[in-house]
């Protein structure tokens, strides 16, 4: 019971940075303007950090590359997860920003980055993946997928 609960969380908490990365993506397009998201542990600017688990931001890009201008700039934001579960992004990534065409980049060699979830207590049945590229369309994986080891 317990491993379908940390299933379940795990499931939503990657299902919510997919749906800010589309929204990301979508704003960019909507607004003809840069978009970007970056992992945020205050909820008003970037962390530099790639531990998505604090929580992100969703903004336009103004005159403070990499930073929200204001907090007008804020389009969304994603509180931490409150279970203890980590959400790290390959190759250090602490932003992806999406251009007005609504694709990825700045991302890493390769052209990909994956965020890995892992759930607290770990457990491998729960983990789950999210593989983002250059398209800016996420996918997400469960354990065992060729990018979800």
């Amino acid at each position: 019971m317990a491993s379908m609960v940390r299933s379940n969380r795990s499931k939503g908490e990657i299902e919510a940075l997919a749906s800010s990365i589309r929204m990301a993506k979508t704003e960019a397009i909507k607004r003809g303007q840069t978009v970007v998201l970056c992992a945020s542990a205050d909820a008003l600017r970037c962390s530099g950090s790639n531990g998505w688990h604090s929580g992100w931001l969703v903004f336009e890009e103004g005159a403070t590359e990499g930073q929200p201008a204001d907090e007008t700039a804020i389009i969304a934001s994603e509180q931490a997860f409150k279970a203890g579960d980590s959400l790290l992004a390959s190759a250090n990534t602490a932003l992806i920003t999406f251009n007005r065409q609504g694709f990825a980049f700045g991302l890493p060699s390769g052209g990909k980055v994956v965020f890995s979830l892992s759930t607290s207590p770990e457990d491998d049945n729960a983990k789950r993946c999210l593989v983002l590229d250059l398209s800016g369309n996420p996918v997400i994986e469960r354990s065992g997928g060729p990018n979800c080891a």
